[in-house]
């Protein structure tokens, strides 16, 4: 008796953005179970100049293109080459893993995964003109898109009012997930006794405030060694805190470890007394969710998709008052109960973020798109 084979989705992922933080980490995590998903047939589109990510995945039908720097002459681009190519391979459907995306595509896909409001905190000429690029771009693709993933309900709204009604009959959130790597070690010793910080160096991630604030407990006589991993995405801003934490006398205190492979960032999730996340804007924040999986007691901002996230699992701070974060912060470095109570909340949370489950829902919203 014949069998029917099942007609397959043509999907082309459009990861032409996906170099760094948490766009990085959506591709790592998300490429590998899209390509082998039963209801996909997968191209992948990457910059061969930034492709690294996706050459490490060893996966196929992987299409490198030379595309110009620079974000104007980088959209242009995209908005020529990628419909062409779409049209070329037969796609059903053009997943693009960012804000914006090729217009002239039949069945495309955005992931609002980009806080605009970031362009009202950094004052540079240069990232304000970028900012408003980005918005742009984003209402541009937003406008002729049949489906918005939104990364969180903050990210759906953090477009404003006029974008958040665009996106109103015809966007998913799915939240991202986390990596099976980061759970409690069965075998970690006691915790340690220094506090946790893990970001890519941005204006948004609020660690000039952070800084501050452990130096206002050094002056309370609460003296807490400070760890951040992230790599210095931005070298202006990063060499500008350097100078904060040697003006501040905390040289001895905080040490930045740079970008750190995720087998040491296990060792440190379970390992730190506390995890600290003082973030102003963020539409999910992976570290905090992969801070909760190991369990680590967590201390975040108030603000943005991380309540959302964090839910009961953290003690929150007003992120903009450095006397509310040093309170916090000095509270659940010297409360033992309060650490205990919330380490076992966060593995509770933690556990609601799988990759997996959001890569159903993303395939479900795919087929939508193609009408399968």
């Amino acid at each position: 008796m014949d069998t029917i084979q099942k007609r397959k989705v043509k999907v082309l992922v459009n990861a032409l953005h996906a170099k760094s933080g948490g766009g990085a980490t959506y591709a790592a995590s998300m490429l590998p179970r899209l390509v082998q998903h039963n209801d996909l047939d997968v191209y992948i589109v990457v910059d061969s100049s930034a492709s690294k990510i996706i050459d490490d995945l060893h996966l196929s039908n992987v299409i490198k293109l030379a595309v110009p720097k620079g974000l104007v002459a980088m959209t242009l681009y995209e908005q020529i080459h990628l419909p062409r190519l779409a049209r070329k391979l037969g796609v059903n459907v053009v997943f693009s893993l960012a804000n914006y995306g090729p217009v002239f595509v039949r069945g495309g896909v955005l992931m609002l995964r980009n806080a605009m409001g970031v362009g009202f905190l950094d004052r540079r000429l240069s990232q304000q003109i970028y900012w408003m690029s980005v918005y742009a771009a984003t209402l541009m693709s937003i406008l002729t898109a049949k489906h918005v993933i939104a990364v969180s309900e903050f990210a759906r709204q953090s477009g404003g009012r006029f974008i958040e009604r665009l996106v109103a009959r015809k966007n998913s959130i799915v939240h991202h997930g986390v990596h099976p790597l980061f759970q409690p070690m069965t075998a970690s010793k006691e915790r340690q006794d220094y506090a946790l910080c893990v970001s890519d160096i941005y204006v948004q991630k609020n660690f000039k405030r952070l800084l501050q604030a452990f130096a206002a407990l050094k002056d309370r006589g609460v003296k807490i060694n400070l760890k951040i991993a992230g790599a210095a995405v931005d070298a202006d801003y990063a060499a500008a805190l350097q100078g904060t934490v040697s003006t501040l006398g905390l040289s001895e205190q905080v040490t930045f470890l740079g970008s750190v492979e995720p087998a040491k960032l296990l060792t440190l999730y379970n390992q730190c007394r506390m995890f600290v996340f003082p973030s102003l804007v963020e539409t999910f924040g992976n570290p905090l969710a992969e801070a909760m999986a190991c369990g680590a007691p967590v201390a975040c901002s108030n603000a943005a998709a991380m309540p959302e996230v964090a839910g009961d699992a953290a003690v929150y701070f007003d992120p903009l008052d450095v006397t509310s974060m040093a309170d916090t912060l000095e509270n659940l470095y010297t409360n033992a109960v309060l650490r205990h109570d919330l380490s076992a909340r966060s593995i509770i949370q933690g556990q609601k973020y799988s990759w997996d489950i959001t890569a159903e829902k993303t395939v479900a919203v795919l087929k939508r798109v193609a009408g399968y």
